[in-house]
């Protein structure tokens, strides 16, 4: 006669019990279950203890681990703003602004990014970016705002991770 069992909630066994016959096998599978989804990230272990409950003789152990990674991160440098000045016509200096995204988190993520006028460019729109990564997105004044007549303008430019779908 044999049982198994295990300590944690996040794991849940096929088989707790049972009797075999000599050179006889059984199978227990030790399955993640829906309680491991509320833990936070990090690395969590369970024992499955194996019992010879007819005489002791093989009792072992084995253990589980678990790690859970955090989601993507998406962290863009800097938080200013491009601010630009120039005469009517152009140019306008500064040009450009350069922002550095990164994924801080342990999962990949993938990004979009937008702007609301037509005499502003973005370097690239969309992307991805596996954990620890960073690239770079740059933001222009395009020769549309040449066109512009004298005054203050405005744009908007968002940053979205589209795996968490946050800003």
């Amino acid at each position: 006669a044999w049982a198994a069992a295990n300590t944690e909630a996040w794991t849940t066994l096929s088989n707790t019990s049972g009797t075999l016959g000599a050179g006889a096998t059984a199978i227990v599978a030790v399955t993640i279950t829906s309680a491991a989804n509320a833990l936070p990230a990090g690395v969590y272990a369970d024992t499955v203890t194996f019992a010879n409950t007819t005489n002791g003789a093989g009792d072992t152990s084995r253990p589980i681990s678990l790690t859970i990674t955090t989601p993507g991160m998406l962290v863009i440098t800097p938080a200013d703003g491009l601010v630009s000045t120039g005469p009517l016509g152009g140019p306008f200096a500064p040009s450009s602004l350069v922002y550095t995204l990164q994924n801080t988190g342990g999962t990949s993520l993938s990004w979009a990014a937008t702007t609301t006028q037509a005499w502003t460019t973005l370097s690239s729109g969309s992307g991805s970016l596996a954990p620890g990564v960073s690239t770079t997105v740059t933001v222009s004044i395009n020769a549309a705002a040449n066109a512009l007549a004298v005054g203050a303008y405005g744009d908007t430019v968002s940053f979205v991770d589209q795996t968490l779908g946050a800003d």
